[in-house]
């Protein structure tokens, strides 16, 4: 084979392994994006989660007012969430909900002035909802704290059962993405094992004879990991402008964090496969070459 023709085939395989490269880590961060989809759903569920706070009939206006600065100074609470409905105003609901007929009859109100609020996701688990509830109905003037418990809870157990599955497939593809990665490093550098020998038997040492893959598996990752990110980033352009707000942020630390695991992921596995392929081809003999 000629030199020229030499350089070309190298250049195609080179060309087919960053493609192939590419894929496979587009293939993991499609998933990371499904991930934080999901669990942004999961988020934006718990976070619409209403708190009821009951009042005492009995409560005064200025109580009221005390109940709502309380409120209002909350770790918990959701900024600009809390809400004030009085007994009138839920009556006069209802009645738009179910018809005029609901006022027809002749009973006092048995409303209750309420304030309605949401947390932040951080709160919205099961236990953090049952201490809050606990800690509010110590005020004498809360008569009463409700939400959707079961939902929480719901949420919960469907969410440890997901996370089984999600690690179950995160190590196939880990592990699927090594052998292709490593695979694809192999065929790339099958065609150089005689290079490679023969600089051995000229005397050159492994690390000397190493180096100049390693450099080429390093801009290979690269190239692969940029190539990779450039497309996640297509992807979630395209599924905000289908779905708006999907991703508030097009860049935030969950984005950064999935582009570091693949930059990551791409340098090690290219670096590790380039290292141990070239390795075998010098430390086997000659006629196993063939």
């Amino acid at each position: 084979m000629s030199k020229k023709n030499h350089f070309f085939t190298n250049f195609r395989k080179y060309i087919y392994a960053i493609i192939s490269t590419t894929l496979v880590l587009l293939i993991i961060g499609l998933y990371g994006v499904l991930l934080l989809f999901g669990r942004e759903a999961v988020n934006s569920v718990k976070e619409n989660l209403e708190i009821i706070v009951e009042l005492s009939p009995i409560t005064s206006e200025v109580q009221q007012v005390d109940i709502q600065q309380m409120l209002k100074k909350q770790h918990y609470l959701k900024s600009q969430t809390l809400k004030f409905i009085s007994k009138e105003e839920g009556l006069k609901k209802l009645k738009n909900q179910f018809g005029d007929d609901l006022i027809d009859f002749d009973f006092d109100n048995p409303l209750f002035d309420i304030f309605i609020f949401n947390v932040t996701r951080d709160y919205a688990q099961s236990d953090s909802l049952k201490q809050i509830k606990l800690a509010l109905l110590e005020n004498i003037i809360i008569q009463d704290v409700h939400y959707q418990d079961v939902i929480i809870e719901d949420i919960e157990q469907n969410a440890e059962q997901i996370g089984w599955i999600i690690l179950t497939i995160s190590g196939l593809l880990l592990i699927i993405a090594i052998a292709l990665i490593n695979n694809t490093v192999r065929l790339a550098l099958n065609d150089n094992r005689f290079i490679i020998k023969n600089m051995q038997y000229v005397g050159a040492t492994e690390g000397f004879i190493i180096k100049p893959y390693l450099s080429k598996a390093i801009l290979s990752a690269l190239t692969s990991s940029a190539l990779a990110i450039v497309g996640i980033l297509g992807l979630i352009y395209l599924l905000n402008r289908e779905i708006p707000n999907l991703f508030p942020k097009m860049i935030s630390i969950e984005i950064l964090f999935l582009f570091a695991v693949i930059l990551i992921l791409s340098f090690l596995i290219s670096i590790t496969s380039t290292f141990f392929a070239v390795r075998r081809f010098l430390r086997q003999p000659t006629e196993k070459l063939y």
